[in-house]
């Protein structure tokens, strides 16, 4: 067995050097191949041929594994000469390998080839846009001594590709290592050779499924198994698991579409799960909206109490990849760190976090305030915490804020500028239809293969789509007028997809233009009243409010006494003083009034610090402000001092009043 590339000896032969003087007529020997003055190594009967002297080379090369006293070796090598030429008399091309891994003739202790089986990009999401990382999967056809041969393969980075390294890693140390000058040149032209094979296949391996674009056919779904619209398996994700679930039987497409719009009746009253359905096909398109400049930048808020189902619900109607894991992306109870971690598990599906509910201590109960407060903010503006990593040796230190997050919660609670950022929806304890829900959890693929015929469908129209939400998000936003500006947003975005629906369903023959007209309606009734109780709720809750509602509250019940202020009062350095226009009040004063206020009507609000007490207050505009310059003092001394130098806010009695009766 011929085993090229595997070399015991350095010594070289020239078999088809010819003698001229040993080649004329009148010489005995008739065999004219002569390269000895012995003529009997060589048969008689074979004819001469003149070979080229670059195929002579390889033919050489190609018999160096022999032995050097092997019998008939330079015959072997002649005949190996001469299947080449007529190879190549044929019209045949030598394979661009072989010239390149036989020129040098010192390989003679590597006992190896390698062979480029794939060219491998992986692709990372970074602060300045996706960058590329390379490796090769390279196959080791490694020879022993004995005789056998041994195959090994192994995907190596190409920055580690010319280290030795990976050679012995591979194949458990039996690869010769190339000591001398020679052998460390023959194995950097090797894996040259290797690594400028042409025509091998590329693999492209983005790092969670979404949409990415690519130069020559534009947006393309990348998941587990592939791209949606690309034909092979060649391009997909890091994780295999990031699938869509498919029937096992044959199934109409319009009986899924059916299938998958009734599961808006999973709830009694359709609220929580209709906005989940919008909410998950919203999350489809998360990459579509910001490409025209309107991300999606609020989260939606699943609130029931315990057995209220409320996780089950998120978990059917919100994931469709990877359908047999049954529990939540993360959980509240996982760090501030691991949770920012999990907000880029996809780029284009919905994150799941789980559970927020009321801890056993008020310190616990704060921290997780924080998270929520935390990942709420980054939903808000998309910008993920920047870390010294220096001296990190994690290489992915980067974690995107991507997909769109459904949040299960026990309790609502947090800063008006978190609540403002949420969609809510709320369930009791019979609100989910268990025999529904469980027909869905029986049949997993229905909402999968649905969205998956949904993303083949946005492939094709991805341009409309664009063109959509880029020409309507202006008006839709302005439609109806809010008290936070961020709902008008919400109502655009829900609206929207409704509307992207109903087209997707037309242009399938699912709906006609009447069905699909009543869908959008039906949505934009649902969503316009859940936003009008999100933000009759959001002011009963608002801090600020809370603040002048639990101040005036002690007023009138004699907790506090309201000193009348001037000249001999002032000195006296009272908590709480009036006139006819304003009322002092202490900011640390205030605060433990609020406390109390909370406790004892238990609502579940906290003022971190007085800071925030200050800015609640300057929300609601009732705060007489001092202003000279760019120079702002929110907090400041008494009009009438005589020794007081405490400081005070200054609250506009009328405009406090106003704002409690608009509740």
């Amino acid at each position: 067995m011929i085993r090229p590339f595997y070399f015991e000896t350095q010594k070289t032969v020239k078999p088809f050097s010819i003698d001229p003087k040993m080649i004329d007529e009148k010489s005995d020997c008739h065999c004219h191949t002569c390269i000895t003055s012995d003529c009997s190594e060589i048969p008689m009967k074979v004819p001469f041929y003149f070979l080229r002297e670059d195929v002579g080379e390889i033919a050489e090369n190609l018999c160096l594994p022999l032995q050097s006293n092997s019998e008939n070796k330079v015959e072997l090598i002649r005949h190996v000469g001469i299947a080449l030429q007529n190879y190549i008399d044929d019209g045949n091309q030598i394979p661009c390998v072989l010239p390149a891994i036989c020129q040098n003739k010192h390989r003679v202790n590597l006992n190896f080839r390698i062979t480029l089986r794939k060219k491998i990009i992986s692709i990372l999401d970074t602060e300045n846009g996706e960058v590329q990382k390379i490796s090769y999967r390279v196959s080791i056809e490694l020879y022993l001594s004995s005789g056998q041969v041994k195959n090994f393969e192994s995907d190596v980075e190409s920055d580690k590709i010319k280290s030795f390294a990976w050679i012995t890693r591979t194949t458990e140390s039996l690869a010769k290592i190339p000591r001398e000058k020679e052998d460390k040149i023959a194995f950097d032209e090797m894996v040259q050779a290797c690594i400028e094979t042409q025509d091998v296949p590329v693999e492209l391996i983005y790092p969670n499924a979404g949409w990415r674009h690519f130069p020559n056919s534009g947006w393309r779904y990348v998941y587990g198994d592939g791209a949606v619209g690309v034909d092979g398996s060649n391009i997909h994700t890091r994780k295999c698991n990031e699938k869509f679930h498919f029937p096992t039987y044959k199934i109409d497409q319009s009986e899924i579409f059916r299938e998958a719009m009734e599961m808006r009746k999973i709830c009694k009253s359709c609220s929580a799960s209709t906005m989940l359905l919008l909410f998950t096909h919203a999350s489809t398109m998360q990459t579509f909206f910001a490409e025209v400049n309107f991300p999606i930048n609020f989260v939606l808020a699943v609130v029931g109490i315990t057995n209220s189902r409320k996780t089950s619900l998120a978990l059917e109607m919100g994931r469709f990849l990877n359908k047999s894991k049954k529990n939540a992306d993360a959980e509240f109870t996982a760090t501030s760190a691991g949770i920012e971690k999990t907000l880029s598990l996809y780029k284009d599906a919905v994150i799941l976090i789980d559970d927020f509910r009321p801890a056993e201590t008020r310190a616990d109960q704060q921290k997780l305030h924080e998270r929520l407060e935390a990942l709420v903010r980054f939903y808000g503006n998309r910008v993920p915490k920047k870390r010294m990593d220096d001296y990190s040796s994690n290489t992915n230190k980067f974690f995107p804020i991507q997909g769109l997050c459904v949040l299960t919660m026990e309790i609502l609670v947090g800063v008006q500028s978190s609540l403002s950022r949420m969609m809510t929806v709320e369930i009791d304890k019979n609100e989910v239809q268990n025999d529904v829900l469980l027909h869905y959890q029986q049949k997993p693929w229905i909402l999968s293969s649905h969205i998956f015929d949904f993303i083949r469908w946005e492939t094709v129209c991805q341009d409309f789509i664009m063109k959509t939400i880029s020409n309507h998000m202006p008006c839709l936003r302005t439609q109806y007028v809010f008290e936070y500006q961020r709902f008008g947003e919400m109502f655009a975005v829900f609206h929207i997809v409704a509307f992207l629906i109903g087209c997707y369903a037309q242009s399938r023959g699912f709906w006609n233009c009447e069905e699909s007209d009543l869908f959008v309606h039906e949505c934009d009734s649902l969503t316009l009243s859940l936003l009008r109780n999100m933000e009759t709720k959001l002011k009963k809750t608002d801090k600020g409010l809370i603040l002048v509602q639990a101040l005036f509250e002690a007023i009138e019940n004699r907790k506090l006494s309201a000193t009348k202020l001037n000249t001999e009062t002032s000195p006296l350095k009272y908590i709480l003083y009036e006139d006819d226009f304003r009322i002092f009040v202490q900011t640390k004063a205030l605060k433990k009034i609020a406390e109390e206020y909370c406790l004892h009507y238990k609502i579940d609000v906290i003022f971190t610090n007085e800071d925030e007490i200050i800015t609640a207050l300057e929300r609601l505009e009732i705060l007489d402000i001092y202003k000279n310059g760019t120079k702002r003092e929110r907090a400041r001394k008494l009009p009438i001092q005589h020794g007081n130098h405490l400081r005070y806010l200054y609250i506009i009695k009328e405009l406090a009043q106003k704002r409690l009766e608009e509740i």
